[in-house]
């Protein structure tokens, strides 16, 4: 378990100073996954605010590279897989 104690604890540190132990009891992890949890909302409603012309340039490079396909009825994602 060092190696998952050497990758958790630098990040884990950084709420042990905001919440003391409970009884004995670390609830740090708590606030680190809510904290986590927040961040990764919030990038990826960043990821979703792509402009029309770029998006438009994104999916005729991956047309021409073969990786999607154009679906032939409108969706809400106009791009699906490729099938190979």
């Amino acid at each position: 378990l060092q190696p998952v104690y050497a990758i958790t604890d630098p990040y884990l540190n950084l709420f042990r100073g905001i919440i003391p132990p409970i009884f004995g009891l670390d609830l740090s992890p708590i606030l680190a996954f809510v904290t986590l949890n927040l961040l990764t909302n919030a990038t990826a409603a960043v990821g979703c605010d792509v402009p029309q012309e770029l998006r438009l340039k994104m999916e005729a490079a991956n047309i021409k590279r073969g990786l999607f396909r154009k679906c032939k009825k409108p969706s809400p994602f106009p791009l699906i897989p490729a099938n190979n």
